[in-house]
């Protein structure tokens, strides 16, 4: 018996349909490319782009789909202001269009317990806001079908019922499954369909959650709305190990002391005959895709280690080190989107 390897690497996928979710969001259904399947753990991303400004430029979308269907991989994007690659992809992919990607990546999907230990927790949170939906749904598809003794407490917070993301979908599994409990809080309602109306807080987080149980929490939404979702459960009695949380957040860079002048250093890449100057304050991947190098920059917060370079000569000061192993980080390897210059530079790319 035959198996079709699994994507590594970057390919093309091909756009099978598109969706317009709301006004300004729309859920795109990708084709696997010619001859493999797309393996991907309930949670990851993958990095989607094309050819912008004579640059091939991505960006990381999390993975809405089943998991058990390996032929196609289906994302929402929501077009946003200054979204280049958002933006750009909501205008111009089309069924039929191929479109360049990177394969599944990310450390935000549900833990090992939900794979291997029956005595894993009974509850399991999904806190969601906006476009956090999505790892959502693929979770949930994959614990509806492989865990269906799991209790799912699916709770999204949204503007009103026009801005509810892969609406159709997740109300299809509240049908289905007596275990899945959905939770809509909606700041300006516009029907009577059920839902919480106003912002969530940590007193209706009390009231949705069962009392002195073990959860699973998983967070993905805007910092602020993570930060006071973990902090509501850590209060709960809830371990930090069982909260997690996807954020495509850049860490800011230390900023010089009060009336002092940011540092400018050289930045050498020997291997494109390339040589720079990199402010303190600006990451390596500002600095290599303004010269014009080729340097990929999917995620831009420290997560999906397309930017991983390796610094040869120099010091550096890192926000994320991301997917980076300790023998990585060892040898000098660096992500540029979250790393800045503390000296001169000589950088190694690919």
């Amino acid at each position: 018996m035959t198996t079709t390897p699994v994507w590594q690497g970057q390919a093309n996928l091909t756009c099978l349909l598109r969706h317009e979710e709301t006004a300004d969001c729309t859920r795109f259904e990708f084709a696997a490319p010619a001859g493999i399947h797309i393996d991907f753990l309930p949670g990851q991303f993958i990095c989607l782009g094309g050819l912008i400004e004579n640059q091939l430029k991505l960006r990381a979308y999390s993975i809405a789909s089943d998991p058990a269907v390996q032929d196609r991989v289906s994302v929402a994007i929501r077009r946003v202001p200054g979204g280049q690659v958002s933006n750009w992809l909501i205008d111009h992919v089309q069924p039929g269009s191929q479109v360049p990607a990177l394969s599944p990546a990310g450390s935000f999907h549900l833990t090992p317990a939900h794979h291997l230990d029956v005595a894993s927790p009974r509850h399991v949170a999904l806190f969601s806001a906006g476009c956090g939906i999505t790892p959502m749904v693929a979770m949930s598809h994959w614990l509806l079908a492989h865990r269906p003794d799991v209790e799912i407490h699916f709770i999204h917070s949204a503007r009103d019922e026009n801005n509810l993301i892969l609406h159709a979908e997740v109300h299809q599994l509240v049908a289905r499954h007596p275990g899945f409990h959905l939770h809509h809080f909606l700041t300006r309602p516009q029907t009577d369909r059920p839902c919480h109306v106003g912002r969530i807080d940590a007193a209706r987080i009390r009231e949705i959650l069962p009392a002195a149980t073990p959860i699973e929490a998983y967070l993905c939404g805007p910092q602020p709305y993570m930060d006071l979702i973990a902090d509501t459960l850590r209060a709960m009695g809830i371990a930090d190990h069982a909260i997690h949380s996807e954020s495509f957040f850049t860490p800011q860079a230390p900023v010089a002391a009060s009336g002092e002048a940011a540092a400018s250093y050289a930045l050498n890449v020997p291997a494109f005959g390339s040589q720079n100057q990199i402010d303190s304050t600006e990451t390596l991947l500002d600095v290599l895709e303004r010269a014009g190098l080729p340097i990929i920059g999917a995620c831009r917060t420290g997560v999906c280690g397309s930017c991983r370079c390796k610094v040869s000569q120099g010091e550096v000061h890192r926000t994320q080190t991301g997917p980076l192993s300790p023998e990585d980080q060892q040898a000098g390897y660096v992500l540029a989107c979250s790393t800045h210059a503390r000296s001169d530079l000589t950088l190694e790319l690919g």
